[in-house]
């Protein structure tokens, strides 16, 4: 095991920007690159993958209004009617 400053070291730790996914803001700044290079925006997945995806959301929205939280609820709900 090596020393933290041994010369094999050279005192260069990583970064956390070297780790650190993209924000929120970045993925969505380079998904709407991607969609705006001549794609239509739509993706198709499995009908079984919809089901499961608006299954979860249900879920959830129960688990927001039980714990008092029912704006959230109400946006799993919205995207679960969207499925």
């Amino acid at each position: 095991m090596t020393r933290p400053f041994s010369p094999q070291n050279d005192g260069l730790w990583a970064q956390p920007s070297d780790t650190v996914p993209l924000t929120f803001g970045q993925l969505e700044r380079e998904s709407r690159a991607t969609t705006s290079n001549g794609s239509n925006g739509t993706v198709t997945i499995p009908q079984e993958t919809a089901a499961e995806l608006r299954s979860l959301l249900l879920s959830m929205a129960d688990t927001f209004t039980k714990n008092d939280m029912p704006d959230i609820a109400i946006q799993a709900n919205a995207v679960a009617k969207l499925l």
